[in-house]
């Protein structure tokens, strides 16, 4: 949820209590349907043909590692943001 600051703090401390309990249910709600249509979706796909791959192997991983880690000093150049991932990344 995102709620402008100035408005927040003129809330009154019970309405702060009702809002948050609010995004909590939210969240509650949303979790519950989103696992629901996952599977919803990952059933249909299977009935339609959908297989799932093999698990990748510690070579397919170390490639993938090294293919993504090339492009990390391109990413990083973007701009200030991009850069600070990239240096959590590295750490």
């Amino acid at each position: 949820m995102v709620v402008n600051q100035k408005a927040w703090n003129k809330l009154p401390d019970d309405l702060k209590a009702i809002v948050r309990a609010a995004t909590a249910q939210h969240a509650r709600e949303q979790m519950t349907k989103s696992r629901l249509w996952e599977s919803q979706a990952i059933a249909d796909m299977e009935a339609k043909g959908m297989q799932w791959s093999p698990a990748p192997s510690d070579a397919d991983r170390t490639a993938w590692k090294a293919a993504g880690e090339s492009l990390w000093d391109e990413y990083a150049a973007d701009d200030k943001y991009s850069k600070q991932l990239v240096d959590i990344l590295k750490q």
